[in-house]
C-alpha cells in the first residue's frame, strides 16, 4: 500500500552500478571460494552457491557448525566480534519473531526450523573486503571454532 517510486538520482546510481556488476560478482565469487576452502578444512557446513544449472550472486555466506547449540553459537559470534569480525544470524525463524510468536504456536511446533537456526552463522561478505580481510576472517574462524568442530 505504499507508493515507492524510484527517484531519477537513484535510477542513475543504479544504472552506473550495472557497469560494475560483473566485477562485483567476480569478487564475491573469490571470497566465497576461500570461505568454502576453510569451511571444508574445518568440517563446517556451508551453503553451496554454484552447481550445474544454478548460480548465485553470493549475497550471503551461511555456515552451520555441527553439534553446537544456540548458546555455543552465540559465544562463537561474540568471540568473532571481540576479534573484529562482524558476523550475524540469517535467518531467525518466523515463529520466534514477536509478531508471529502467538499465532504460530511457538517455535516448538517447528523443530526443523529451529534445528537450522540454532547453529547458523553468517560470515561477512562484501566487495570491500580485501584478501587480507578474508584471510583474517578465515583464521579467526579457525581459532574461535577450534573447540567446537571436529575437523
Amino acid at each position: 500500500w505504499y507508493k515507492c517510486n524510484m527517484t531519477d538520482i537513484m535510477a542513475a546510481i543504479g544504472l552506473k552500478q550495472l557497469d560494475r556488476y560483473l566485477g562485483l560478482l567476480d569478487r564475491r565469487f573469490e571470497i566465497t571460494k576461500r570461505y568454502d576452502e576453510i569451511c571444508d578444512e574445518l568440517g563446517i557446513s556451508h551453503m553451496i552457491h554454484h552447481v550445474d544449472g544454478m548460480d548465485s550472486s553470493n549475497h550471503l555466506y551461511l555456515i552451520r557448525i555441527p553439534g553446537i547449540d544456540v548458546e555455543q553459537r552465540n559465544e562463537i559470534i561474540n568471540q568473532m566480534t571481540e576479534r573484529g569480525v562482524a558476523t550475524n544470524v540469517h535467518y531467525k525463524p518466523m515463529p520466534m519473531m514477536t509478531a508471529y510468536r502467538e499465532v504460530s504456536g511457538g517455535i516448538e511446533r517447528y523443530p526443523n526450523s529451529y534445528d537450522y537456526y540454532k547453529n547458523l552463522i553468517t560470515l561477512p561478505l562484501h566487495t570491500l573486503l580485501s584478501d587480507d580481510d578474508v584471510e583474517y576472517v578465515c583464521e579467526t574462524l579457525r581459532t574461535v571454532t577450534r573447540d567446537y568442530v571436529k575437523a
